[in-house]
């Protein structure tokens, strides 16, 4: 009898974790203060009913087709028929007005009935447990269960996070899309299969067809694959692992007419033209960004660096889950700390140990292809951001919590390797007051005498590759980088860190004593 791919274990935690954050977004759904752009999601939901009849003339050119794809849509469609709602909406083929005030907006039907946006916030609630547990999933595969939990549950009081599973709106979607393809990416290195390239291209095309963006990742994944495939030089003979390798490259390659295909058949709007049509609703969402910065001057983003800098203020002043933790300790016990800026730099740190980890065991590795999906989202997240509107920095708080998994991960199955060094220097530091002499080593058992040569042998040497959830084969890919003075010297760098932020919070604690 063939055994059961996911262990039971992982199987209850992600129940558990799944529970909580569905506890969470449920709770939240009728105190979540309304947004304006509910309308346009839910006020859609009948273009889930219009799918099956593509020769309507609900899609034809114009705002509501130009506006935004139509996935989110579906979704909000689909939530209401199945909590048995009519998804024909008060604001059916409006749009709120966002140069007129809420009352306008109300008196001339544009925004839906309270029934049926809170419909529309619970399917997000339930959406958005799932996403806690794909990023489990990915932090899982990528470290340890450690990690896996730890991303997860960083990731569940996370402000940002409770305000979107609890919003009607097709940003928890987009994410849903984003870390389905990192997993899928990541299954993809463990074992090549053409089914789990189709299968990646497929999740990036059904996340353009909630956002535009994954599509640019589909791009950076070809040309990824396209570099694999000349660096590894296919006319040349090679070896099976060289071979192995140049498929993969094959692979993402055709990751982008995948994800297109799916794109253009998700949404009927495209059928007639679908290149041209997809031009004009880049076009069209190009310049509704620039419109929301010209409206909200406050919130005009200029330029990448400024894109960051806002990202850094947001990070510390609202997604902080220290800066939440710190203030249910404050009204328990009176006493808290102000560390706001933990929750980046374990992200950053993380993400660094992410790129790290992939120039250690290869550019065909998982870490190098979970790091192309996220940080690639990111990257294009950050490229065109002309708006400060936090629910754009979803995948960015998501990608973070990852990573500070992958680092937790990684320093716990790290730990034991410290404590028995720790535990060794002790016993020979006890032994060396009784022993007068020693005999002499042979040399085949020759081992580090110094500090030093035992902190190299303990730290600088990774283990391989962890085996997968799902396929219980090793990662094939090479380290050819490993014990090189550049690999040394960032996982140096990484240590420095570490310390300087646990100096920090030694820091703060003695200042508020």
């Amino acid at each position: 009898m063939r055994r059961f791919p996911v262990p039971l274990r992982d199987l209850l935690i992600a129940a558990a974790l799944f529970g909580l954050a569905l506890w969470v977004g449920l709770g939240h759904v009728a105190t979540t203060i309304p947004h304006r752009d509910e309308s346009r999601w839910v006020g859609r939901a009948y273009f889930f009913d219009e799918l099956f009849h593509p020769n309507s003339s609900t899609w034809a050119d114009g705002v509501l087709t130009r506006n935004q794809p139509p996935l989110g849509s579906y979704l909000m469609g689909l939530g209401l028929t199945i909590q048995g709602h009519d998804t024909t909406t008060t604001a059916r083929n409006l749009l709120y007005d966002f140069t007129r005030s809420e009352r306008w907006n109300q008196l001339r039907g544009r925004i839906p009935s309270i029934e049926d946006r809170d419909a529309g916030r619970r399917t997000d609630s339930f959406l958005g447990a799932l996403v806690v547990v794909l990023v489990y999933a990915v932090a899982r595969r990528l470290s340890n269960r450690v990690g896996g939990v730890f991303a997860a549950l960083i990731l569940i009081p996370n402000s940002l996070y409770i305000y979107l599973a609890s919003l009607a709106n097709s940003d928890m979607l987009l994410t849903f899309f984003v870390i389905s393809s990192a997993l899928v990416a990541v299954m993809l290195a463990d074992r090549p299969t053409w089914w789990r390239a189709i299968l990646l291209g497929v999740l990036l095309g059904l996340g353009t067809s909630t956002k535009l963006s994954p599509i640019l990742v589909a791009g950076l994944v070809a040309t990824y694959g396209g570099f694999l495939l000349i660096a590894n030089q296919p006319w040349r003979r090679r070896n099976d692992e060289d071979r192995t390798t140049i498929g993969l490259g094959l692979m993402l390659l055709t990751v982008p007419f995948t994800a297109f295909a799916t794109f253009a058949l998700s949404y009927p709007y495209l059928w007639p033209n679908p290149i041209r049509r997809t031009i004009y609703m880049f076009q069209y969402r190009n310049g509704e960004m620039e419109s929301q910065g010209e409206l909200w001057e406050d919130r005009r983003v200029l330029g990448t660096f400024d894109a960051l800098s806002r990202i850094r203020f947001h990070y510390d002043e609202q997604f902080s889950v220290n800066r939440w933790l710190s203030n249910e300790v404050q009204v328990r016990i009176g006493w808290g700390w102000n560390l706001p800026w933990i929750d980046l730099v374990l992200g950053v740190l993380g993400i660094g140990l992410l790129i790290l980890l992939a120039a250690h065991y290869g550019l065909r590795s998982k870490y190098a292809l979970a790091a192309l999906l996220l940080l690639g989202q990111c990257a294009v997240t950050v490229a065109g951001l002309q708006a400060d509107f936090e629910r754009y920095y979803l995948p960015i708080v998501i990608t973070a919590s990852v990573g500070t998994g992958l680092l937790i991960g990684h320093l716990w199955s790290w730990g034991p390797v410290w404590l028995r060094y720790v535990s060794g220097w002790l016993s020979r530091r006890r032994q060396s007051g009784t022993k007068t002499s020693a005999e002499p080593v042979p040399a085949s058992a020759a081992v580090p005498v110094t500090v030093v040569d035992r902190v190299r042998t303990a730290f600088w040497s990774l283990p391989a590759a962890t085996p997968s959830i799902v396929d219980p084969v090793p990662d094939p890919a090479t380290a050819a980088t490993r014990g090189t003075t550049a690999f040394r010297a960032l996982l140096l760098a990484l240590t420095v860190a570490l310390g300087t932020i646990a100096s920090q919070i030694l820091t703060a604690v003695r200042s508020r004593r």
